[in-house]
């Protein structure tokens, strides 16, 4: 943040003994115009020395999951209302960049590609949709995300779910520890990218000022940015910093993360999952390999994939955490494990998303 410049009157000059009227008035006047002298000069090298003012900037941020076109509903119109679009892209390249940018100057060979890659599920169908708001808007695009091999975070370890895997002599106390470390490291990752973001907000407006001059003759500009529900640090950053930001999800309220995604912002905010909470988890990461595209199958909304995972694994104590993971070292079916445990819990997975949403707002029992 650029605080404001502050300029203090200048000195008064001590006072000298009464002198004739006119000689008072004259040396009142040459004083007064050497002070006003010196405070212009004073006034005006501070100026040279600060940079050139911001219009006011107004900040929107469209929160949302990034996994499916569904996900996105509702960009379109924060899209519209916005002078600035600021996309979430970890890892981005200056080629990334100019594809936003290209799209947006409306180069339909462009376009054509990102299709290209959509069919062979090379991008999600996220991306297309974001993409295609984007496409021929002519609105400046700008990127504050970590850029790829940046050295303030090459050496964080940015953890995925496949990177847990069960060796002979493991114990469930040495996945759980593992977990936790996994936890802290993805915890500290993301908080250094988000305060990287922060960071980087105001010259990433200025670079845009500097391309499209017309801006700044504007009193205000309507920045857009686009996150994952993720990272609602960003929007209580920027609020403790004094800029003018709103934020709007796109989502059933309250929120609800996934298993992982919790015990992560948990740590973000200073609390450690307890063991319980990492067991199930644990539970999350298997759950997640094996039913989670059955269930992605049924609806685009991934909030409800979220909420369907959370309600299956809160059924599931430590102790079952600790057996399942006992016996898949055994090398036993994580499938076959599951249904066995459905059928005793009374639990049936869902075949439409009708089936899904029935479920979802069904209440647990008593024994559940």
């Amino acid at each position: 943040m650029e605080g404001n410049t502050e300029f203090q009157e200048p000195q008064k000059p001590p006072q000298e003994n009464i002198k004739p009227e006119t000689q008072s008035l004259e040396a009142a006047e040459v004083g007064w115009l050497r002070g006003l002298r010196k405070r212009f000069n004073r006034v005006f090298s501070k100026e040279q020395r600060t940079e050139e003012p911001f219009p006011k900037i107004d900040i929107d941020i469209f929160y949302s999951a990034h996994d499916t076109a569904f996900d996105m509903g509702g960009l379109e119109k924060q899209f519209e209302e916005a002078d600035i679009y600021i996309p979430e892209l970890f890892g981005w390249r200056k080629e990334d960049l100019d594809t936003f940018k290209k799209l947006s100057n409306g180069n339909f060979f462009v376009l054509e590609l990102v299709e290209a890659l959509r069919d062979k599920n090379l991008i999600s169908s996220a991306q297309l949709r974001e993409y295609k708001i984007i496409y021929n808007s002519h609105k400046p695009i700008a990127i504050i995300d970590v850029p790829r091999n940046h050295t303030h975070l090459d050496k964080k370890v940015r953890t995925k779910r496949h990177q847990l895997l069960i060796h002979g002599e493991d114990n469930f106390s040495d996945i759980l520890s593992r977990m936790k470390v996994m936890i802290k490291n993805e915890s500290r990752a993301e908080k250094d990218r988000e305060k990287y973001m922060i960071s980087r907000f105001k010259q990433a407006i200025k670079e845009v000022l500097e391309e499209y001059p017309v801006f700044k003759e504007k009193n205000k500009i309507k920045v857009l940015l686009s996150l994952g529900e993720f990272h609602t640090f960003v929007y209580h950053a920027l609020k403790r910093e004094g800029e003018n930001v709103s934020r709007d999800f796109n989502t059933t309220m309250p929120l609800v993360f996934s298993l992982w995604a919790e015990g992560v912002r948990k740590f973000h905010f200073g609390k450690e999952a307890a063991n319980e909470s990492v067991a199930k988890i644990f539970l999350g990461f298997v759950f997640y390999a094996q039913l989670d595209r059955s269930v992605r199958d049924l609806t685009q909304d991934s909030d409800k994939v979220a909420r369907f995972e959370r309600k299956i694994i809160s059924q599931f104590s430590f102790e079952e955490a600790k057996e399942i993971f006992e016996k898949l070292k055994q090398g036993e079916s994580a499938w076959q494990l599951f249904e066995t445990k459905f059928a005793e819990k009374g639990i049936k997975i869902p075949s439409s998303e009708k089936e899904l949403d029935e479920y979802l707002v069904k209440p647990m029992t008593k024994n559940q």
